[in-house]
């Protein structure tokens, strides 16, 4: 059955919010669902659990959901965010 865990993960002084989907006896790679403009984790709860993946990852992108605001908004920095979310969790 899956398990679901919140969490933030701290990225060089800011924090991203997580949520993760998972079957502690499964060790195939994650699934990493990522939201788009004006979404949240939250959009993706059903499907998370739907899709039956033994591990999936949720993100809050900066400045949005359960993440903490900043100003630099880029696309850049929300990608330098997800690279280093990925590094932090085990991700390659």
């Amino acid at each position: 059955a899956h398990r679901r865990a919140f969490s933030s993960v701290a990225l060089s002084r800011r924090e991203i919010s997580i949520e993760k989907y998972h079957d502690k006896y499964h060790s195939c790679p994650p699934v990493m669902l990522l939201h788009g403009l004006f979404g949240s984790k939250l959009n993706f709860n059903s499907f998370a659990k739907a899709i039956h993946a033994p591990r999936c990852i949720v993100a809050d992108l900066r400045n949005h959901g359960s993440s903490p605001h900043h100003d630099d908004m880029s696309i850049e920095a929300m990608v330098a965010d997800t690279l280093h979310l990925m590094d932090e969790i085990g991700i390659e």
